[in-house]
């Protein structure tokens, strides 16, 4: 096989063209507008799917929610000690699940858990690129714990900055013995990454996100000080959203640094939250006309923040694609934003939605990509375009296909596209008994917050 060159995706969760367009017009030194001006360009239709769960997974295996088992935030499931086991899979009649689903979760040996990797019943593109030797990171992807092995990579699960959140209850507050160091590990893979995740503390300080902060917003001093006292997730607290959005995008960041160095993978995948939870409570600042009394002293300390945290993500993304040298680069995300309708919800704090659901957005760069302007792909076409870019073949069973006009006429010539039957062969079925993550708690909070469960 070819050399592959140095593969970044990049998976910002939220970000919508009728905020990132007007960025990236204005300011021309971003890595975006580098990508919207020089490279592949347009929509990505997420199917009319608007949970992240959902669409993430397709974006990750090629294969809709009807295939690949997840279909929605969460999974109700029966208790035994520490394992769960999933009570329904698709293979029932939606109506049962329906009014079963409203029953069960009351009663004493049931339990509404987040979904995870085990329930995934297509191969994601990592373990296909390391089934053929091509080395891959993974990090805060959707359903990527507990981590599958890889040869010669490392995944750092949806999991671990939660976990190490729980773990710390503060960031940097508390020290993490070896009992704790063990939890961490089992959402890791290789688990000796739970040592170095140990020593972020430094780059995860409060001043750093104060710092980020202050740059973002206008709160003055005493403001961001109560911000960095938030202790976790809440629906009726902003700025706790705000810390713990920035908190999760940077321990991400700091993982593709690290991580990246230690192992040089040819791919890297990476998925950012915190800007879909900014857009959720801070939408009406950034359309005040488009609500009722909002209070013009927040609309003057927060409307620019969206526009400003998605310019923070794009700088970081560009640094680390200058120092480690990343020649193709995908930027994307599962769904735009629109504004929240629901008075109910509006009174509940949320009012960014994207239950419509808005396109996402897709940019592509490389030396083999093209410039061209006004594409739509599909979910399940990402994993095709990408095995393509990696000269692999596309399995025959596949709903997507590779979408081939976004490559260079001299890179089409000489790479035929090339089909094998199927990638799903020695994949696992759905495991029936589940650990149960000791950061369900902190996910939870998370999902209330966001107005993604009650």
């Amino acid at each position: 096989m070819d050399e592959v060159s140095k593969t970044l995706v990049c998976l910002i969760d939220g970000a919508s063209w009728n905020v990132v367009k007007p960025i990236v017009e204005k300011n021309k030194s971003l890595l975006s507008s580098k990508i919207f001006n020089e490279g592949a360009v347009g929509d990505l239709d997420n199917l009319g799917e608007h949970q992240s769960p959902i669409i993430w997974t397709t974006l990750a295996t090629g294969w809709r929610k009807e295939d690949h088992n997840i279909t929605d935030f969460t999974y109700l499931g029966y208790k035994k000690k520490n394992s769960i086991t999933p009570v329904f899979t698709n293979n029932y009649p939606s109506i049962i699940k329906k009014g079963f689903k409203k029953i069960l979760p009351y009663l004493p040996f049931f339990e509404r858990l987040s979904v995870n990797s085990k329930m995934v019943e297509k191969k994601p593109i990592w373990q296909i690129l390391s089934e053929m030797e091509i080395s891959v990171g993974v990090i805060n992807w959707w359903c990527t714990y507990p981590p599958i092995e890889i040869n010669d990579g490392y995944i750092v699960s949806d999991h671990a900055n939660h976990m190490r959140v729980k773990l710390r209850k503060n960031v940097g507050s508390i020290s993490v013995d070896s009992e704790e160091i063990n939890k961490l590990a089992k959402t890791v893979s290789p688990d000796s990454l739970a040592e170095e995740i140990n020593q972020f503390d430094e780059n995860l300080s409060e001043e750093k996100i104060g710092k980020i902060i202050r740059n973002i917003s206008k709160l003055d001093g005493q403001e961001i000080e109560k911000c960095l006292e938030k202790e976790k997730f809440s629906r009726d607290d902003p700025l706790s959203v705000l810390k713990f959005s920035i908190l999760q995008d940077l321990f991400a960041l700091e993982c593709l640094e690290e991580f990246d160095e230690d192992y040089d993978p040819k791919c890297n995948f990476i998925g950012l939250g915190g800007l879909d939870a900014i857009c959720h409570h801070f939408w009406k600042y950034r359309y005040p006309e488009e609500f009722e009394n909002v209070e013009e002293e927040k609309i003057e300390k927060y409307g620019d923040m969206i526009e400003n945290y998605y310019k923070f993500l794009d700088e970081k993304i560009n640094e680390f694609v200058n120092k480690r040298n990343v020649e193709n680069i995908v930027i994307l995300s599962d769904h735009g934003f629109e504004t929240v309708e629901s008075q109910s919800m509006i009174d509940k704090g949320i009012s960014g939605t994207h239950l419509s659901p808005p396109q996402g957005i897709f940019m592509m760069k490389g030396p083999h990509v093209k410039e061209i302007k006004g594409i739509k792909i599909k979910s399940v076409d990402l994993v095709p375009t990408l095995l393509y870019l990696f000269r692999l073949p596309i399995g025959e069973d596949m709903p997507g296909e590779p979408h081939k006009r976004i490559f260079k006429s001299s890179y089409r010539d000489s790479v035929p596209v090339e089909w094998t039957e199927t990638w799903e062969k020695g994949h696992e079925e759905i495991k029936k008994s589940i650990d149960k993550s000791e950061a369900e708690e902190e996910i939870r909070d998370k999902l209330q917050a966001l107005g993604y469960i009650d």
